[in-house]
Parts: structure tokens; sequence; C-alpha cells
């Protein structure tokens, strides 16, 4: 992504992307690097979270995010 369409961006989808396993909503949440203490974006499905987890670690992406939820509060 360029830094022209970082600003413009508009999500593919209005709803939360759904669980391959068990089709339940995937939650989003805040979590931090063990070992680094970097934040991530942690994608983990609602009903278990043994069927689907992963991490966005591309910081521009988080500091995005962590920006767009502090500005909701």
């Amino acid at each position: 992504m360029t830094a022209e369409r970082d600003s413009a961006y508009t999500p593919a989808y209005r709803e939360p992307p759904l669980c391959l396993i068990c089709g339940e909503a995937l939650t989003v949440r805040l979590a931090k690097g063990r070992k680094s203490g970097k934040p991530f974006v942690m994608l983990i499905c609602s009903r278990d979270g043994r069927h689907f987890r992963a991490f966005i670690n591309y910081q521009p992406y988080v500091v995005e995010v962590i920006k767009r939820l502090e500005e909701r509060q």
C-alpha cells in the first residue's frame, strides 16, 4: 500500500470476517509481542480461539488501527 491509498482506504466488507471452521464472526483484539512488546492486531474466532487465530504485525497498519480506536472513544 502507498501512503495515498492508506489515507483513502475503504474496507472491502462491512461485516466482520468469518471463521473458516464454524462460521462465527472473528473478533479483533490488540495484543503485544512477548519478546518485543510491539503491538499487534489479532483476529480470533469468537466461538473457539483454536479454530482461527491470526496476527497482523505490519506496524503502519497497527498504528492506524490504534489511532482509529482512540478516535472512537
